[in-house]
This record gives C-alpha cells, sequence and structure tokens, in this order.
C-alpha cells in the first residue's frame, strides 16, 4: 500500500464560468461506489434538496439532510460515505465568474460575499426560505440553458447576487449573536489570508503585518470569531494541506515537507506527529487502507 490514491476526480470548473448540476448527473453511478475521492478545484455550493447523507470532507464526517447548504473551497478533499436517497444541487463557480461583471462594484460585493460564506461549513435553511432558495436556483438553471458564449448574462449575476445574499442573511442569523462584527470580520481575513499562503515560512508576525494589525487585536478576533488562536488557526491549516497532499498526492514525505515550507522533513514529521500522533507515512497508509476496502 505504497501508492497514494489516483482514482479521484474534481468537483468544480476551472475553465467555466459557471456551472451548475442536478445531484444525480453529477456523481450518475459513482457516488453509489462510496469512498470515491473528489479534489475540490474551485468555489462550490452543494445544496441538499431530498433524503440525507454522509460525507467526509477535509477527513470530517458530516451529517447532511433536506436543506442543508455545504460550502466546498479549492483544495479541500471530499468523499461520499453513505447515501439515503439524497438528492440535490451543485454550483460551482470558475475562477474567473467574477471577473466578468458587468460593475465593479459588484464583482466586489459578491466575491466579499462568497469569501465570507467560504468560512462556513454547513448552515441549514428553514421550510419558509428553502422554496425561495430551491427557485433561484431553478432560475439560475433555466438561464444557463441560453448560449451566452462571451459573458454571464446581467440575469444571471443578478441571481447568483440574490442567492449570495440570501445564504448570507442564512447564515448571520445562525452566527453566534454576540461577536462583534468587525472582529469577525478581521479573524475571517486572516483565515482567508492564511489559506493562500499555507508555509511554515509565514507566521504569526508576517500577517499581522500584512494585515496592519497588533498581535493583540488579532488574537482578540480569533478568539471571538473561532474560540482559536491566530497560532492555533495557523497550525490547523498547516496540517490540513499535509494530509491532503498525503492522500491525493504522489509527493513523497521529504517533497511535501519542503512544499509546506519546513526546512527539514525532519521537523516536519515532528510537527504532523505532534498533532496526529502518528507519522506522516503511517497516516497516510491508513488512509489509503480505509480508501481501498471501501
Amino acid at each position: 500500500m505504497n501508492k497514494v490514491i489516483s482514482e479521484h476526480t474534481t468537483i468544480g470548473v476551472e475553465n467555466q464560468k459557471l456551472a451548475i448540476w442536478e445531484w444525480n448527473n453529477l456523481f450518475s453511478d459513482e457516488l453509489a461506489n462510496e469512498g470515491k475521492v473528489y479534489n475540490v478545484s474551485c468555489h462550490s455550493i452543494l445544496f441538499i434538496t431530498s433524503g440525507s447523507a454522509k460525507y467526509k470532507l477535509d477527513f470530517e464526517i458530516l451529517d447532511l439532510k433536506e436543506g442543508d447548504v455545504l460550502f466546498l473551497n479549492p483544495g479541500q478533499v471530499f468523499q461520499c460515505v453513505e447515501l439515503n436517497d439524497a438528492s440535490g444541487t451543485i454550483l460551482s463557480f470558475g475562477n474567473d465568474f467574477f471577473l466578468v461583471y458587468y460593475h465593479k462594484d459588484f464583482f466586489k460585493v459578491n466575491v466579499n460575499l462568497l469569501n465570507h460564506l467560504s468560512q462556513q461549513l454547513i448552515i441549514s435553511i428553514g421550510n419558509t426560505h428553502r422554496v425561495n432558495l430551491y427557485s433561484l436556483l431553478a432560475l439560475i438553471k433555466l438561464e444557463m440553458t441560453e448560449l451566452h458564449i462571451c459573458k454571464p448574462t446581467i440575469i444571471q449575476q443578478r441571481l447568483i447576487e440574490a442567492l449570495l445574499n440570501m445564504l448570507h442573511r442564512e447564515c448571520e442569523k445562525q452566527a453566534v449573536k454576540d461577536v462583534i462584527v468587525a472582529e469577525r470580520c478581521l479573524a475571517i481575513r486572516f483565515k482567508l489570508l492564511v489559506q493562500k499562503n499555507i508555509s511554515m515560512q509565514y507566521n504569526v508576525d508576517y500577517f499581522t503585518k500584512e494585515l496592519k494589525v497588533s498581535k493583540s487585536t488579532l488574537q482578540k478576533a480569533t478568539k471571538i470569531a473561532f474560540e482559536k488562536t491566530p497560532k492555533d488557526i495557523l497550525e490547523e491549516t498547516l496540517l490540513l494541506e499535509a494530509k491532503r497532499l498525503l492522500l491525493i498526492s504522489s509527493m513523497r514525505i521529504q517533497e511535501i515537507a519542503y512544499e509546506l515550507g519546513f526546512t527539514d522533513p525532519t521537523n516536519f514529521t515532528k510537527f504532523f506527529k505532534r498533532h496526529e500522533e502518528m507519522t506522516p507515512d503511517r497516516f497516510r497508509k491508513q488512509e489509503l487502507l480505509s480508501y481501498y476496502q471501501k
């Protein structure tokens, strides 16, 4: 069991501006083969419209039911564990979808909305708003049946904007009420910046300079928003990326260590073992064994 998983495919539309799939059309018979690994290539939103399902996202088991919305981010590892008459829709945003907006103000607002939503994991939509949400999805799909080669139509962009705003509203309803808006925004900006700069070379000092805030201000923000210190978030992000690479890449342990900014592979092994209580090599073999036993 020395090889890594090579039988994975992607969720996303890197070469398209926008794509929407009905649940069964996307996965067809593949999800019936539980354990199939998907690499998320771009921002995607998964809507469960009926039934229930169990998924594994970045090594965490998630139980989803009708009305749940799951946010998928580039680089994540996604697996199906169990389906119970589940159906739904996936909406994927290509890397340049928002760059072709007709109005720059729409670009800024909607990119910020998507970035904010991408830091959530799951939100549950109540019965009342569920009808409106599914109607918007249906309208988006209908608009996409028209042939518009150059760039998304204004109608399509407005529908996407309405959808993101609706999801953001539901997200805010479920957020902790005593979280100060400014501090939550700072914490999210920090987390997004960390995700774009995953390397042992970047410490908390680097990010405070980039964000132009003091350590104490950042510490307070992450504690309020995530109940974690900035260092905790840095190490969690680094560890998660290591686990992703161990599962879906063919890179050797030494290569992964250097990719993540460790100057010595031994230090990477110590870091990994401190968090997971096993070596990177053992983790890879254990995950692969679990995968091939499906």
